[in-house]
């Protein structure tokens, strides 16, 4: 009889907690592919009183109320690429046991080392190339290791019109480590490399008609070998095909290559010559030796034979208006431009297409913040204006057309050495997205809104005018409308506020993971820096450093503007922080006397 109630007891109990949630994983959702295939993180909350929590025989401390964070190597991974987690509960009565499953991401099956063989769905090219003669086009394949491969060019008809060309093995990590570069431990990630890849390069040359052609791959291995034809086309481009285009939009950020780092920042309505294309991408050819990479909807194409873009720069003129250096090109046309800070005291504009005929540079005012303007003609089609200050401090700057004429405007440090009189926008980061999350669900997006009011209301109080891109969570805001909110409203500084989190692969367990600044321009640096040493040392919590990240918000270049991530919503002990009111006002009062120093 006492058995059968202990068991009684003990099923009964075990009911109450399979009815009740008693672990919320928070982080990774539940079958979700992750970004890491060596390890990974997980955060949630045990929801009923216990003992112990154990995920794959790793002891977790909880916080008092649940909330845990742990970091797993990533091992015995199904063949579905399912890496289980278990998680094993002891609470006073019993032992709860829950499961959890997420997708990792899936190496390369290795490939026979004795017979040819190819991996068919590494070959590249993999998209349409429309390049000039003279264009390097990479060539790619995994095959098997130490074996003889090399590649030809087809025609559609599968005739060889060019090679065989050699492809040399090299070793690569197994998967890119950009994660922790960037967020975590320098670490080298040398020490399993793939074996069996292949690269070359392959130039288009005159004399040979690339219509539809292809790269098709040969391996050789002990006398037996294989071939595979890439998915890719190579279409040649005439360089006498001249095909002008506009950018249609307000705004544009051509890149350096398709998908990677943005390089240019345009306002729309430019015309471009366009001489190539990689799928959906369209070459910007500004000069002879300078190009970039859009996206095909952001063109819209001029009528055949419209002139490629160019013009001669006869006059500059120069005047101050209250604290801006204004700089004014006559042009007959609007062209690409770039400016770059060379030096605290330095800034060069470039101008794409630009011919110096140039007898006149008129100062209409005094300016006693410009110490010498030049111009120069450092490329055939590239034309350069270099101006010196006399004062480091520069406050941003500004590129816009006036009809078709280029106006450089260089704003100045304001002459106040406090916050009275300043228009500041603080923007709080992320709007109907949550943004990050925290173990306890606390959604960054809320903690933000919150340390943003307690900063407007410090501002005010040192005699700021404080203008928000919004004030509650609810409002859809791009990126771009809160860049634009703080032009539009004339604004001196710009301050985002955020919560941190790590991708996927990086150790949360580390120690120095705190209070960050991001910038991008060098005129912002300061700012950053001065924020983050006030928050190290009012907060307290560690000093996680300055980053200059090419990232929206930050990109605008009229003024100072930084992204502040004031600490780690995804650990515990800091999201615990987070959501005392005390913590974000004492947050807030950090950065304002951040602010307050960068103005001294």
């Amino acid at each position: 009889m006492t058995r059968f109630v202990i068991l009684l007891f003990l099923w009964v109990n075990g009911y109450a907690y399979a009815q009740t949630k008693v672990l919320d994983v928070v982080y990774p959702r539940e079958g979700v592919l992750i970004g890491s295939n060596d390890s990974l993180f997980v955060f949630g909350c045990v929801k009923v009183a216990h003992q112990s929590l154990r995920i794959n025989t790793m002891s977790t401390p909880t916080h008092e109320d649940g909330a845990f964070i742990q970091f797993l190597p990533i091992t015995n991974v199904q063949k579905d690429s399912v890496f289980q987690m278990r998680f094993e509960i002891k609470t006073k009565d019993c032992t709860i046991v829950r499961y959890h499953r997420v997708r990792i991401p899936l190496l390369p099956r290795p490939l026979d080392s004795d017979s040819p063989q190819i991996d068919s769905l590494s070959l590249k090219p993999s998209r349409v190339h429309r390049l000039q003669t003279g264009d390097d086009i990479p060539i790619a394949c995994r095959a098997t290791p130490h074996a003889s491969v090399e590649f030809i060019i087809i025609d559609s008809s599968g005739k060889i019109i060019d090679g065989p060309y050699p492809m040399a093995e090299y070793e690569t990590d197994r998967m890119d480590d950009f994660p922790n570069a960037v967020y975590g431990e320098d670490r080298d990630t040398r020490s399993e490399p793939i074996p069996g890849m292949y690269s070359a390069t392959y130039r288009l040359r005159e004399g040979i008609s690339y219509q539809r052609s292809r790269v098709a791959f040969r391996v050789e291995k002990k006398k037996k070998s294989i071939t595979s034809v890439a998915r890719g086309f190579i279409d040649l481009w005439p360089k006498h095909e001249r095909l002008v285009a506009e950018l249609n939009g307000p705004y544009h950020q051509p890149r350096t290559m398709p998908g990677q780092s943005f390089y240019y920042f345009l306002q729309g309505g430019l015309r471009v010559l366009i001489d190539g294309s990689i799928g959906s991408w369209r070459r910007l050819r500004f000069a002879e030796n300078h190009s970039a990479w859009v996206s095909e909807d952001e063109l819209t194409y001029a009528a055949p034979g419209t002139p490629v873009p160019a013009s001669t720069i006869p006059v500059i003129r120069v005047r101050r208006d209250e604290r801006t250096s204004v700089i004014k090109l006559t042009m007959s046309e609007k062209l690409p431009y770039r400016v770059e800070q060379i030096s605290p005291v330095m800034f060069k504009l470039f101008v794409y297409g630009g011919k110096a005929d140039t007898d006149w540079i008129r100062f209409e005012t005094e300016d006693p913040d410009i110490a010498q303007i030049h111009w120069s003609q450092p490329e055939r089609d590239v034309f350069c204006v270099t101006v010196s200050l006399h004062s480091p401090l520069s406050w941003g700057y500004e590129v816009r057309y006036e009809n078709s004429n280029l106006v450089w405007r260089i704003y100045h440090k304001p002459k106040q050495t406090s916050l009275k009189g300043l228009r500041i926008c603080i923007d709080p980061g992320h709007t109907k997205d949550p943004g990050s999350v925290g173990p306890r669900r606390t959604t960054e997006k809320q903690a933000n809104v919150e340390i943003a009011q307690w900063l407007k209301k410090l501002l005010i109080a040192d005699g700021a005018e404080v203008l928000m891109t919004h004030d509650d969570t609810t409002k859809g805001l791009t990126l771009y409308e809160r860049v634009q909110f703080a032009d539009a409203n004339n604004c001196d500084l710009f301050v985002s506020i955020h919560h941190n989190a790590l991708p996927d692969g990086v150790n949360p367990l580390r120690s120095n993971f705190g209070h960050s600044v991001i910038y991008y321009h060098p005129h912002s640096r300061l700012l950053g820096e001065k924020i983050l040493e006030s928050l190290v040392n009012k907060v307290k919590l560690p000093n996680y450093g300055v980053f200059q990240g090419n990232i929206a918000v930050v990109r605008n270049s009229r003024m100072p503007a930084v992204l502040v991530e004031n600490a780690f919503i995804m650990l515990p002990d800091q999201e615990k922080k987070i959501r005392d009111p005390k913590f974000q006002q004492t947050c807030a009062e950090a950065i304002r006397d951040g602010l307050r120093q960068f103005m001294k």
